[in-house]
């Protein structure tokens, strides 16, 4: 289990080193968003696709839920 949850963050670590900040703002959406990691990192396999699409949502709903109206 400790293996698995060093795998995940070492993901989760590589993609916060792309800026991800940067990459949320200039974003239009989320799933371009979550694009521009994927190409950068070059994932290839769907299980870290998915943790690190997972990481960008995240952040994404993190910074924009700021400026969220209701």
């Amino acid at each position: 289990m400790a293996k698995m949850k060093r795998y995940i963050m070492d993901i989760e670590e590589k993609v916060f080193d792309l800026d991800l900040e940067k990459i949320i703002t200039e974003a239009d959406n989320v799933n371009i968003a979550e694009e521009k990691v994927i190409n950068r990192l070059g994932f290839k396999n769907s299980f870290d696709i998915g943790i690190a699409k997972d990481t960008v949502r995240n952040c994404w709903n993190e910074y924009w839920g700021d400026y969220a109206t209701y």
